[in-house]
């Protein structure tokens, strides 16, 4: 079903468990970013848990809890995903709070620099692994001018840099209930599901026209691409 607003529901009943699995994919990801503002996808997806106009800063990850559910998100090239694993009484509470992370997030400046912290500690875990070294060269070796070529968590140049305002703009941009699906599959009455859904989604209007995301005029290859990534031996001397 499409909602008046643009968001697009889709279900799947399961009858044979007793638990819901409610997402919110929006097809923005770090494609969508400018040079400028690499990590700025990935940095929304943070600030989100840092409470809305309803929901304050910890309530969504109590609230979860409290209902013996889960819940996280993640950020891709080409999309972020929201989802929560609740028992089926939990379900209107997932809708009422991925409406209002899309409505009326805080984005409290207090909150930033504590945030960048984590997310500087997380491209740290993953630049700690020569996987993920290999995987940051490859990229920006492999695309020219393509957003591909910047790491999802940004350079820290550009993420030290984000405002609360920069991230504001991007999810204004962004965050519209045309430009989402969600996909709920569980214990579930669909009737009852697409109700609860519009109840709380309706009243977020659509976004204006939607900009070109289409690639960039990513040069043409006239060959291969190689690259060699040297690094210091990172294993004990004798092991090997």
């Amino acid at each position: 079903e499409t909602l008046a607003g643009g968001l697009r529901l889709v279900t799947e009943p399961m009858t044979d468990v007793r638990s819901v699995t409610i997402g919110v994919w929006l097809a923005r990801g770090s494609r969508h970013e400018t040079d400028a503002e690499s990590g700025i996808a990935h940095f929304v997806e943070h600030m989100l848990f840092k409470g809305t106009a309803r929901f304050p800063k910890g309530a969504i990850d109590q609230l979860a809890a409290w209902y013996g559910g889960s819940a996280n998100a993640e950020t891709g090239e080409d999309f972020t995903h929201y989802w929560f694993a609740l028992p089926p009484a939990g379900l209107e509470l997932a809708f009422a709070i991925e409406a209002d992370r899309m409505r009326a997030p805080l984005f409290d400046p207090s909150e930033l620099d504590a945030e960048r912290r984590v997310i500087e500690e997380e491209r740290s875990r993953e630049l700690d692994s020569p996987l993920g070294r290999l995987d940051q060269t490859h990229q920006a070796v492999s695309f020219l001018k393509h957003p591909y070529r910047n790491p999802i968590l940004g350079w820290p140049d550009d993420f030290r840099r984000v405002t609360a305002a920069d991230l504001r703009r991007f999810h204004q941009r962004h965050y519209r209930p045309d430009g989402a699906v969600s996909l709920v599959v569980g214990d579930i009455e669909p009737g009852w599901v697409l109700k609860c859904a519009d109840e709380h989604f309706a009243r977020i209007p659509p976004g204006g026209p939607v900009a070109d995301d289409s690639p960039l005029d990513e040069p043409r290859s006239a060959g291969r691409f190689s690259f060699t990534l040297c690094e210091q031996d990172v294993a004990p001397r004798g092991i090997l």
